[in-house]
């Protein structure tokens, strides 16, 4: 617990209020840090017999002698959780230095609490990112898992909820204070990683429906009224573990086919445009091109309006601005120019997947040319 780098820190702490030399020893009375550099390694005789009472040691002129390798001062045991962990010595007269035992051995103490809070906290945050990297692979190995989750004394209670937060931060310090807010928002129990993207995964466990909507909206109000500008991305509860990586694939989808300007954006609604982005490149590439063969990049765009607008002409034409007739007259001229008639369902859906496949890269670019 008592590291060399923690001791040296404690010493120089001290020595700049004090403004006399200190020596930290180790559990067996070994100097690890002090003031005088020359002194390391060696072994403190006073110090070993305050470790071994458990009480401070007074050293001056008259029992210097009886203890090797030490000075007057006065030496006191550090305590750690109920163990003597290391010792403390200031260097003096005993009458100047020993009203400054007690202080200095609870400022130690505190000092030591903190670090171990610290590396707890790190480690306990590690040990979290770990199982949450493992929980998005496409085959987790719950045997790990589970594992780790034993050494946080976690369970996971289904169902699961996973959400992928889209964020702007990109400075170090925004990130930790957005990692902070987060874990606060939602409990110390929470699960989650940092990713790339500015992404962050999240997984919530053992929620019903309505108390992981409230949870959502909570967390994105917090952070909004925090000033991070976030978009968080969610999907249907996974009822098993073995769901949990589509979910957060999910979740990650509908943040990259959602509405841009939306906080929160569920994966539902999303799903025919989502398949069509995991279908094969190939294939995708050959359907397009023989979809959409010799279709301006106009007529593509009619088309998606059209579709936004839920086949209806009249709302269709007022969000293009233009005439009804314009726009009946394009749809033929698609109908022509591609074999499928765009007021049908199922060529309207084959037409749909076209467009979403050449928006998503993977389909050859319509040529601007206009085909009114």
């Amino acid at each position: 617990m008592l590291t060399t780098d923690l001791a040296e820190t404690i010493v120089q702490e001290t020595m700049t209020r004090l403004r006399r030399n200190i020596n930290m020893m180790d559990e067996n009375g070994y100097i690890i840090a002090s003031g005088d550099s020359t002194r390391l390694g060696e072994l403190h005789e006073g110090a070993r017999e305050a470790i071994r009472t458990g009480r401070p040691l007074i050293i001056d002129r008259e029992n210097e002698a009886k203890w090797k390798g030490s000075v007057s001062g006065i030496n006191v045991p550090v305590m750690f959780r109920g163990d003597v962990v290391g010792v403390i010595g200031i260097t003096g007269d005993p009458a100047e230095v020993v009203e400054f035992g007690e202080i200095v051995k609870m400022t130690t103490e505190l000092m030591l609490q903190q670090s171990f809070m610290i590396s707890q906290g790190e480690w306990q945050q590690r040990t979290k990112e770990m199982i949450m990297e493992e929980l998005l692979k496409a085959q987790p190995d719950f045997t790990k898992v589970d594992d780790r989750l034993h050494l946080l004394q976690l369970t996971l209670q289904p169902p699961f909820e996973a959400l992928v937060l889209q964020t702007e931060t990109r400075s170090f310090f925004d990130n930790r204070r957005l990692l902070r807010l987060i874990e606060d928002s939602l409990g110390e129990k929470v699960l989650m990683s940092v990713g790339s993207y500015e992404r962050i995964f999240i997984l919530l466990t053992g929620l019903t429906e309505s108390q992981a909507e409230h949870t959502r909206g909570m967390l994105q109000q917090t952070l909004a009224h925090s000033g991070f500008n976030v978009r968080i991305g969610y999907t249907s509860a996974a009822p098993t573990r073995i769901d949990i990586p589509a979910a957060f694939s999910e979740a990650g989808l509908a943040l990259l086919f959602g509405d841009k300007k939306s906080p929160l954006v569920s994966y539902q609604g999303l799903e025919p445009q989502a398949i069509v982005h995991l279908s094969d490149d190939d294939h995708k590439r050959r359907f397009a091109a023989r979809i959409l063969s010799g279709v301006s990049e106009q007529l593509v765009g009619t088309l998606q309006v059209f579709f936004d607008s839920g086949l209806n002409i009249q709302s269709a034409a007022q969000a293009l601005y233009i005439h009804r007739n314009t726009l009946i007259y394009r749809l033929k001229r698609i109908r022509e120019l591609t074999g499928c008639d765009p007021q049908l369902f199922q060529d309207a859906a084959a037409l749909q997947m076209a467009v979403w496949i050449v928006a998503q890269g993977h389909g050859s670019k319509p040529h601007r040319g206009r085909q009114q």
